[in-house]
């Protein structure tokens, strides 16, 4: 099994990152588990709280080994929580 850390990992900044999918993470395509990691990395590279509450993922297609980008927003912040919003599209 490969380091989900470093599959996982995300370049980038301001509100715009890219991973590269990696194809050891198979199930019929890249497993959910996998491309929530690559969300929440996203997730806290924007945000201002070193680690996540709650994650919510819906995917709407299978994806392909290619390269994804993910474009997050921050819908809310407070000063004990934050709402970021990420959004994962290839091509």
């Amino acid at each position: 099994m490969r380091d989900l850390a470093v599959d996982a990992a995300v370049s980038g900044g301001a509100g715009r990152y890219r991973a590269k999918l990696c194809p050891e993470w198979s199930a019929w395509g890249p497993v959910g588990g996998y491309l929530a990691a690559i969300l929440l990395n996203a997730a806290k590279a924007h945000g201002s709280f070193p680690r996540a509450a709650s994650l919510s993922c819906h995917f709407l297609s299978v994806g392909r080994f290619a390269d994804v980008e993910v474009e997050t927003e921050t819908l809310r912040r407070t000063r004990r929580a934050e709402s970021v919003r990420a959004r994962m599209t290839q091509d």
